[in-house]
């Protein structure tokens, strides 16, 4: 589907053009110097000792997890709420999910649910961004290092956010970066793995040599190389937008936005609103389809990925997860929107909602 405002759109400049078109005239296909540089640049800009660029997102999480050693019969424990291939990086090395319920505000693992659910058979820990932000990450951290348990970190689009002193991509043992176009720093595919621990780097570059996994290819490395030169002024452009549809969006009494705390500054790479209680998963659907009758691409937020897995004895495993899946949905955030754009947005949703609350109202 086409849409006139998408969800996401990364900016290319003529800056990026340039670089990737200069790789190719120095015919440099099969080279690994900017994917060299792309790593060594993130490596810096994260405060890690290495950084590894996979061909893919979910390439590096399984890169990562295996170098981890995760195998058959490990148990990983995640949070309920997240993305389909975060389950699927799990079960991809033949590893058993164990799902932990999510804290509403933050909507990363509860705290106490995390350190009962650590045990004996507990390999590593995930931890990813939420849509609310990453107040919450710190705590996590401190919970698995207290059992001295291994946190993986997923970033995922969120590169450039901060928690507290301590950048998105440094908290963890192992921290996993999108490349993709859905974020706002983008290589237009690929995935970063960054740690300190030479032992898993090591490892990791073990794998890539002997094929286990692919690596960047060069053109998508310049593209990344070049858009990370300028992610300052990416990460003010996200929070200007962040800040309009705060001012715009506050006065619709059914929407409650992210209110990340104090000590944490997110990168939205779509920004996730939730419905309240009164509304339901259909509800949610309506309005979404609503939006991009009106050309506004619109999704839903994370999903109840304990109720996608085999293991789930019923949609209330973690029910908090399962409630917050079916009442979020992501609207459009990314440098080119303008002021017109974000107006627009809401305005649309403003009105998508009073549809559907007029409409249940008359159900009634």
């Amino acid at each position: 589907m086409s849409s006139d405002i998408p969800l996401t759109n990364p900016v290319v400049t003529p800056r990026d053009i340039e670089a990737v078109t200069d790789m190719l005239r120095r015919g440099r296909l099969v080279d690994t110097h900017n994917r060299g540089l792309l790593e060594q640049a993130a490596a810096e800009m994260l405060g890690v000792e290495d950084t590894l660029a996979a061909a893919s997102f979910s390439e590096a999480m399984r890169l990562a997890l295996t170098s981890m050693g995760v195998e058959h019969g490990s148990e990983v424990v995640l949070p309920a709420l997240g993305q389909r291939a975060w389950l699927e990086a799990v079960r991809g090395v033949g590893a058993t999910p164990r799902f932990v319920d999510i804290d509403p505000r933050t909507q990363l693992p509860d705290r106490e649910a995390l350190d009962s659910a650590i045990g004996e058979d507990t390999r590593i820990v995930m931890v990813g961004s939420s849509d609310a932000g990453m107040e919450g990450m710190l705590e996590a951290a401190a919970v698995c290092q207290r059992h001295e348990v291994p946190m993986v970190e997923l970033v995922g689009c969120r590169l450039g956010s901060q928690c507290g002193p301590a950048a998105a991509g440094s908290i963890g043992r192992v921290a996993i970066i999108d490349l993709s176009p859905s974020s706002l720093i983008s290589a237009g595919g690929g995935g970063l793995i960054a740690t300190s621990d030479s032992s898993i780097a090591s490892a990791c570059r073990q794998h890539i040599a002997t094929g286990y996994a692919q690596c960047l290819p060069e053109p998508a490395a310049a593209l990344g190389l070049s858009q990370l030169h300028r992610i300052e002024e990416t990460v003010e452009r996200c929070h200007q937008l962040a800040e309009a549809y705060t001012l715009h969006l506050s006065g619709i009494p059914e929407l409650m936005l992210p209110s990340p705390g104090d000590t944490v500054m997110p990168i939205w790479s779509r920004l996730v609103v939730r419905l309240d209680e009164t509304f339901s998963p259909n509800d949610r659907d309506e309005i979404i389809r609503g939006m991009q009758r009106h050309d506004i691409e619109t999704a839903t937020g994370m999903v109840d990925i304990c109720s996608l897995d085999d293991s789930c004895c019923s949609d209330q495993c973690c029910p908090m997860a399962h409630s917050l899946s079916g009442r979020s949905l992501a609207l459009p955030m990314h440098a080119g929107l303008s002021k017109r754009d974000v107006e627009l947005v809401c305005q649309t949703l403003r009105l998508m909602v009073q549809r559907a609350t007029f409409r249940r109202s008359e159900e009634e």
